[in-house]
């Protein structure tokens, strides 16, 4: 019985295996008749033979032996369509450039597997078909689920987007994630903030609040729970968020800024290293210093609340050329 780079069994009925045998024996002649007897069948198992035999064999080859003709045949079925679901409906001049794609795609080595995927996905149009990728999405190899779910996005496969998005191994989700949030930012927000609240893997966390930030850069619930990942120990998501709010508006940010202070304030034991990079990213972006010092009381932390909100109502009265401004003297 074959098996993938991961170890795991590729299921071939005996009819199958006996056929694998004698291709890799004598030719794909010698594997079609092995196969032969099953398809007088009714049903016959043609659909999965077929997709077994271009695993082994390449695809002009079996078309050659299985025209159209003997396809309606065997499986009293339109041949167009029980080709084009076995071969992933790849365009045939593709096949025929390259005709032994499947068959790599199909190899129990990785790094074959990689390479002819990422050749399909290099190419793109009409050849990066859902039913690729999703056959990428399949693959016992994380690395290759994780191009696979980059090419969802690449294509514009938002069902293929989640499913990666769901994806066991945190690499593939965090992809998954990526994709949803550029191809569809209002349907996937509610679970980008669940992701952020809820992962425990720091990339997908990471992903999610990107794609949050990317989506709505003014919206004060994405703002919030952004800075709330100024607080984490751990950088992988505290520090590209950080990065990317540099670029925030100031008059959304120091509403946000203020409403952090805030909730800080009512805090028995705030976080001092948050509420120094709170305050550094409101003053590197409205130019506006909050004074604030290491163990301020939380009297102190009300009055920055403030001066923050105070200043932001003066940023929105003074439009975009005032925020403009702002930024520019922060930087």
């Amino acid at each position: 019985m074959a098996r993938d780079a991961g170890g795991a069994a590729r299921r071939q009925r005996p009819g199958q295996e006996r056929a694998v045998a004698q291709r890799r024996a004598g030719g794909a002649d010698l594997a079609t008749r092995a196969l032969a007897p099953r398809w007088e069948r009714r049903p016959a198992p043609i659909a999965a033979d077929l997709e077994a035999l271009l695993a082994e064999v390449p695809a002009p080859e079996v078309r050659d032996l299985l025209p159209p003709a003997e396809l309606r045949r065997l499986a009293g079925a339109d041949p167009e369509a029980l080709w084009a679901r076995a071969t992933l409906g790849l365009p045939e001049p593709w096949l025929t450039a390259h005709p032994d794609f499947l068959v790599r795609l199909a190899a129990p080595a990785f790094a074959t597997r990689r390479e002819a995927f990422e050749a399909a996905a290099s190419a793109g149009g009409s050849v990066l078909t859902p039913a690729l990728v999703a056959r990428g999405l399949r693959d016992p190899a994380v690395l290759l689920r994780e191009a696979a779910a980059r090419a969802a996005g690449q294509a514009g496969f938002l069902a293929l987007a989640r499913l990666a998005a769901g994806d066991a191994h945190a690499r593939v989700r965090e992809a998954g994630l990526l994709a949803l949030a550029r191809l569809d930012p209002a349907g996937a927000r509610a679970l980008l903030f669940e992701r952020l609240a809820g992962e425990t893997e720091p990339g997908p966390r990471r992903a999610a609040a990107l794609g949050l930030w990317h989506a709505a850069p003014d919206d004060p619930a994405v703002l919030d729970a952004l800075l709330s990942t100024l607080a984490e120990e751990g950088p992988t998501v505290r520090e590209p968020v950080a990065r990317a709010l540099r670029d925030a508006r100031a008059a959304p940010l120091a509403e946000a800024v203020a409403r952090a202070l805030d909730r800080a304030s009512r805090r028995v034991n705030p976080i001092p290293a948050f509420l120094v990079r709170v305050t550094t990213l409101y003053h590197r972006v409205t130019g506006h210093d909050l004074g604030y010092l290491p163990g301020a009381p939380p009297e102190r932390l009300r009055a920055m609340a403030r001066a923050a909100e105070a200043h932001a109502e003066r940023e929105a009265r003074q439009g975009p050329s005032g925020l403009s401004a702002s930024r520019g003297a922060a930087r």
